[in-house]
């Protein structure tokens, strides 16, 4: 990806005690930025994932119907 550009995420107010909740669980030499990335790749990976099963099952029930199955 050479000549791209990086970009930053929106920063956050959080309350105290969320803050406090995240650097309670950092591993040892985490940081909280390397923490919030982790958390946002997870996220995404999950959701990409819910998108394709989803798209799965409707395709396989549009299939089923279009072939008389149901």
């Amino acid at each position: 990806m050479f000549g791209t550009k990086s970009r930053t995420i929106p920063p956050l107010r959080v309350s105290e005690q969320l803050r406090a909740d995240a650097e309670s669980v950092l591993a040892p030499g985490e940081t909280l930025s390397a923490f919030v990335m982790d958390a946002v790749s997870r996220t995404i990976d999950f959701r990409k994932s819910q998108l394709e099963f989803l798209a799965r099952g409707i395709a396989s029930a549009e299939q089923s119907r279009t072939e008389g199955d149901v």
